[in-house]
């Protein structure tokens, strides 16, 4: 763990709460080193994702369907290990949260924990891309992309040079 401080009060999306206090909360009970401390930290780590991901996706669903519905969205939008990462954290909560049949490990937190900063990082890098095409469309100086052709388009004829 880095001394570094970061801060962290205001969200990178506008929102009265930034999500990513709670990775910091996660990786501040994950130096505890108890069980106990282990399955919250787990559990924070993956709401910590699922929040800014969730957000970061326009979902305003606030049911259970909401953690499948951004799930899809991110393998719908091809980010795959993103959409892996977060469902691995979302599994790894469950067992955290539910199962108390098993014992878990402190490798079982720093696994859900680089899980989690990797979906942060991810996100970030979308988040950073959405904005620039944002800025794109609503700057007087900057125009927008052409739209890529419709399907049924042709493609132009090669030029012979």
């Amino acid at each position: 763990m880095g001394s570094a401080v970061v801060d962290r009060s205001k969200s990178m999306l506008g929102k009265a709460f930034n999500a990513e206090q709670v990775l910091d909360l996660a990786e501040s009970l994950s130096t505890h080193g108890g069980e106990a401390q282990g399955r919250c930290a787990i559990s924070r780590a993956y709401y910590g994702a699922f929040l800014l991901a969730r957000d970061i996706a326009h979902i305003n669903d606030k049911t259970s369907q909401a953690h499948a519905k951004t799930w899809r969205h991110y393998v719908d939008k091809g980010e795959k290990d993103l959409a892996r990462d977060l469902w691995g954290l979302r599994d790894a909560r469950n067992k955290a949260d539910y199962n108390t049949d098993v014992n878990l490990s402190g490798e079982d937190c720093r696994k859900a924990l680089q899980a989690c900063r990797r979906v942060h990082a991810a996100l970030k890098r979308i988040a950073g891309r959405e904005r620039y095409r944002t800025l794109s469309l609503t700057s007087s100086h900057l125009t927008p992309s052409p739209a890529p052709p419709s399907s049924d388009a042709v493609p132009p004829a090669p030029n012979p040079a």
